[in-house]
């Protein structure tokens, strides 16, 4: 499904006059999918893809999971324009989850200071390069699992400096895998 939803998608965002979707959408904390009308912006692309979204009848752009999308069929309306920038909704890229808006502080070794300074983990971050080369990078985000699914993607080049709960999910994220291939 994902596939295919993303080549229409694709489409979509291509097309002039923009056109919009209705989307059945299988929410984690939902029985049975709900269905909205939504006017999708662009695609996310991380350790899940996410559709960028303003979707009818709330106040601001939604980011959706594209796994959790059931179906997704053309309106024939077209649409202009969000009540929300596109720029808003990419500062809360790491809010998909929700939780507390903390401070971020990763360091990253020298060997990977350079690919990472080139890196925007966070449109609001702020980089330094410490004197035995490596990069400390800060800024404020929320949502824990993301962060560590994308961290857990720079391996033992990276290490969260805080916060503490970051630090702990982590931890608690590699010993359970290390427990899963028997180690």
């Amino acid at each position: 499904m994902v596939e295919s939803l993303l080549s229409e998608l694709r489409k979509l965002l291509m097309a002039p006059g923009r056109r919009c979707k209705w989307q059945r959408y299988a929410a984690p904390d939902t029985k049975e999918p709900g269905t909205r009308i939504l006017c999708p912006y662009g695609i996310l692309y991380g350790g899940r893809g996410w559709l960028v979204a303003h979707v009818e009848g709330l106040p601001e752009m939604r980011l959706r999971q594209l796994n959790r999308i059931v179906s997704a069929d053309l309106l024939d309306r077209s649409f202009q324009g969000g009540r929300t920038s596109s720029s808003q909704t990419m500062r809360r890229v790491f809010r998909c989850v929700p939780g507390r808006s903390d401070q971020r502080r990763v360091a990253l070794v020298p060997d990977a200071a350079g690919d990472a300074a080139r890196w925007q983990f966070h449109p609001t971050q702020n980089t330094t390069r410490e004197t035995d080369g490596s990069l400390t990078v800060r800024f404020r985000a929320g949502g824990t699992q993301e962060m560590c699914n994308h961290l857990f993607t720079w391996g033992t080049a990276m290490t969260v400096i805080e916060p503490e709960n970051l630090r702990l999910k982590i931890a608690e994220l590699a010993e359970m895998l290390a427990r899963r291939h028997g180690l």
